[in-house]
């Protein structure tokens, strides 16, 4: 058995605002990037270059703080987390985060995309949206941002407006001493947005057999074949998984939280195999070893993995007739 684990763990970006973007145009409608306006709830997605500063590397749970023993960088603080919106404040009055607006989410992974929007991102009630985001010491950098352009009829647009504008505000960023909630705040203005972590989606990858059925490699996505054996891999609460990658199989540990795959590390069997069983358990395998992102869909029956640095993703679906034991 050979074991395989990733070897560079810089979160490099690398043109996959396709786990935004695309679900954007699968659930949503149309991408557009520009100026958004104020009507029916359109969503703002003007452009912003305000550059991207060198990634900050001090400080604990607060923004721009020093270091302390134990203590995690302030990227690692914000970074890889789904955060759900809970209020906004602007000129002083704070706003609830209204019921049509329960998707709402927003995710940053530093580094900056080959294409239009980037890595960070999520959905503001109303329309996915996506830029490129880098840290600089206690404020996120936002650059290249790109929208969807859905009218929600019965959804005003202020809430969306407000999020976007603290967003794009080049905003300084402070996480709570339990990680459980993030302040955004505009300098300018002292507009801000709080923000509470959400890990129920890592709740739900772990227990599940997910089985693969497509990858995507230099931008060619590729149905799983037929005459391949499954791909699929299972984790376990306590962190241990195990599947198989086409032609053989695999087991080892991976730590699920926010919306990545984090310290993934597996031994893999050496059998031989044909082609196309080799060529797609490379992909699998490749992916897999990333530290993936991890996007669920609504119906939790859909996971897609992506290596952010090289854009490769592979989309699983949830094994219904084989759950995990």
């Amino acid at each position: 058995m050979r074991t395989i684990r990733r070897t560079t763990r810089g979160r490099l970006a690398a043109g996959t605002l396709a786990a935004v973007a695309a679900v954007a145009l699968a659930g949503c409608g149309t991408e557009t990037a520009g100026a958004g306006g104020d009507g029916g709830g359109g969503g703002g997605a003007a452009a912003n270059d305000s550059g991207g500063g060198s990634s900050g590397s001090d400080g604990a749970t607060g923004g721009g703080g020093g270091d302390g023993d134990g203590g995690s960088s302030d990227e690692e603080t914000v970074a890889s987390v789904r955060w759900v919106p809970q209020t906004i404040t602007v000129d002083g009055e704070e706003t609830p985060r209204p019921a049509w607006a329960d998707r709402a989410f927003l995710t940053i992974e530093p580094g900056r995309a080959e294409g239009g929007g980037g890595n960070s991102g999520g959905h503001t009630g109303c329309n996915y949206h996506g830029a490129d985001v880098t840290v600089d010491g206690d404020r996120l950098r936002v650059s290249d941002h790109v929208s969807t352009m859905m009218a929600c009829p019965g959804r005003p647009a202020d809430f969306e407006r407000n999020l976007l504008d603290v967003f794009l505000s080049d905003p300084t960023f402070e996480v709570s001493e339990d990680g459980r909630t993030l302040t955004l705040t505009n300098t300018d203005t002292g507009d801000s947005m709080t923000l509470q972590r959400d890990d129920s989606a890592a709740r739900e990858v772990v227990g599940a057999r997910w089985v693969a059925q497509s990858v995507t490699a230099n931008g060619e996505e590729k149905r799983w074949p037929a005459e391949v054996d499954d791909g699929h891999v299972t984790i376990a609460e306590d962190g241990t998984m195990e599947g198989g990658s086409g032609c053989n199989s695999f087991n080892g540990e991976v730590r699920v939280e926010g919306t990545r795959f984090h310290d993934v590390e597996f031994m893999v069997t050496e059998m031989g195999c044909p082609d196309p069983a080799m060529e797609f358990e490379g992909h699998f395998q490749a992916v897999l070893a990333s530290e993936p992102t991890f996007e669920l869909s609504e119906d939790g029956r859909t996971l897609t993995l992506t290596d952010i640095e090289t854009g490769e993703n592979m989309v699983l679906t949830r094994d219904e007739a084989e759950p995990a034991t």
